[in-house]
């Protein structure tokens, strides 16, 4: 087993910290250092792992790690547009010579555009309406006077509720629209 120098130990530390395995990593050190390690090796040199190295290298690696994945938003492709605008040059490229090349970059552009690969978390919203207490009352009959409601005491209105991205489902006319007749001729 090769005794490695600070500079070789802080090489296999950066490689972990940017999610390098630790096969890749130990040919890295062999191809520039010159030095052969094993995977186990720098495994060694993981935070995570069994028996953490030192304080100063879990430290690097946590540097690392976290200049890391803010820098990745400096990588063009993980930019949407980036990709679709690669996308769209690929398929005009690809739409004089080969149709189904053309075809599956504007499928893959289709994907991106729907969201395809972005996770989406789903939710549910529960409604409870309380339960009421006593009898229910009693409604007038459709014949009574008018005051006969008054009697009986407070009546409970329904209105209906209209969400700007729903549309009306009730099928009445609302805000002077005319209906639309789908039986036209």
């Amino acid at each position: 087993m090769p005794v490695l120098t600070d500079e070789i130990k802080e090489f296999i530390v950066k490689g972990l910290a940017c999610y390098d395995t630790p096969t890749y990593v130990a040919e890295a050190v062999k191809a520039i250092y010159g030095v052969e390690v094993t995977r186990q090796q720098v495994q060694v040199y993981n935070p995570d792992s069994a028996q953490p190295p030192a304080q100063r290298w879990c430290d690097l690696h946590a540097a690392i790690r976290a200049k890391f994945l803010h820098d990745a938003a400096a990588i063009g492709v993980a930019n949407k547009m980036v990709r679709l605008r690669r996308l769209d040059r690929l398929a005009n490229r690809c739409e004089r010579n080969s149709v189904a090349l053309a075809l599956t970059c504007l499928r893959e552009a289709a994907k991106e555009c729907g969201g395809m690969y972005e996770s989406r978390r789903r939710f549910e919203v529960a409604v409870s309406v309380p339960q009421q207490t006593g009898t229910q009352p009693v409604l007038p009959e459709p014949s009574a006077a008018p005051n006969a409601a008054q009697a009986n005491g407070p009546q409970a209105v329904v209105a209906t509720i209209r969400f700007p991205q729903l549309p009306n489902l009730s099928g009445s006319v609302a805000d002077g629209a005319q209906p639309v007749n789908e039986n036209r001729q």
